[in-house]
């Protein structure tokens, strides 16, 4: 539950926030833009979103956070219920209303303010079946942040709908060959893992191996070596499991993630294609031999 002081507080810390009366509502503004109202008769808030942003928020409960049900939901306008919304959600779901609202100067003050934390805290916590709508909501936050801008609209929702769906991911989580980890600060979750071994590698199946299928961490957090942290478990793990090597597959336009493991030690050894809608992209795969 959120009240309507600490939505006002919170709303009124972002960089140039006004507020001011719409029809019958209450409104808050950044350079006379929009970006959240309240109701305080429903006890509701509407925010503004992104398509992707809005069903990443969504997900998890439509009775709690939910599209606007006409032409302004289509156009990322969303209900939050006040009374049933968790602080931490809300919070999250505030700031993002203001970035995407905001000129870039002042959204990347808000996204640095959650950087600025000291990364010592950073924990590595293994999933379990309960977290099932929190890894829903990293992996398409971060897959969207990571790919958008270089695939179409189309083809990125099509892919996160069907790749982290509930049932996939409750199937995933089930299986006993793969692991998830959640990289957390606090309770908050900024970036995941995910290791496959044996017959659920995605496609060597080496029994003496070990998938890095998806380091992922939200875009706020690189540069403050997350992905690093996660990379170590993902090793200590495959030592753990007396793996000969280590491999994964990473597109081929991803030069960040290239880099990132080539200064791992990673070498080239093949390719392969991954579909993304209706877009066929070459993968490049990598292994890293393990030292006995």
């Amino acid at each position: 539950m959120v009240s309507i002081d600490t939505f006002r507080k919170l709303a009124l810390s972002f960089p140039e926030t006004t507020e001011e009366p719409h029809f019958d509502k209450t409104s808050f503004r950044v350079k006379n833009k929009i970006f959240a109202t309240y109701d305080s008769s429903e006890k509701r808030a509407s925010i503004k979103l992104s398509e992707i942003d809005q069903d990443v928020f969504s997900s998890p409960d439509k009775t709690i956070i939910y599209p606007v049900n006409n032409k302004w939901g289509k156009q990322g306008w969303t209900i939050i219920e006040m009374d049933k919304v968790k602080s931490e959600l809300f919070v999250d779901a505030l700031k993002t209303a203001y970035c995407e609202v905001a000129p870039k100067k002042l959204a990347d003050q808000i996204r640095q303010e959650n950087t600025n934390i000291e990364m010592d805290n950073i924990t590595i916590e293994k999933t379990s079946l309960n977290d099932i709508d929190q890894l829903r909501e990293i992996g398409r936050q971060t897959f969207y942040e990571t790919f958008s801008d270089s695939n179409s609209e189309e083809n990125m929702t099509n892919y996160l709908e069907s790749s982290f769906s509930v049932e996939k991911i409750n199937a995933e989580l089930h299986d006993e060959n793969a692991e998830f980890f959640f990289a957390k600060i606090g309770s908050k979750i900024i970036g995941y893992l995910k290791l496959n071994f044996g017959q659920s590698q995605t496609e060597l199946k080496d029994n003496k191996a070990l998938e890095i299928e998806r380091i992922y961490v939200l875009k706020a957090f690189h540069g403050k070596k997350v992905g690093q942290i996660l990379y170590d478990k993902a090793i200590e793990i495959a030592k753990n499991k007396r793996a000969d090597y280590v491999w994964l597959g990473v597109w081929e336009e991803n030069k960040r993630a290239i880099s990132f493991y080539k200064k791992n030690g990673f070498v080239e050894f093949d390719k392969h294609i991954f579909k993304l809608g209706d877009d066929e992209q070459t993968d490049i795969m990598m292994k890293l031999k393990l030292k006995s």
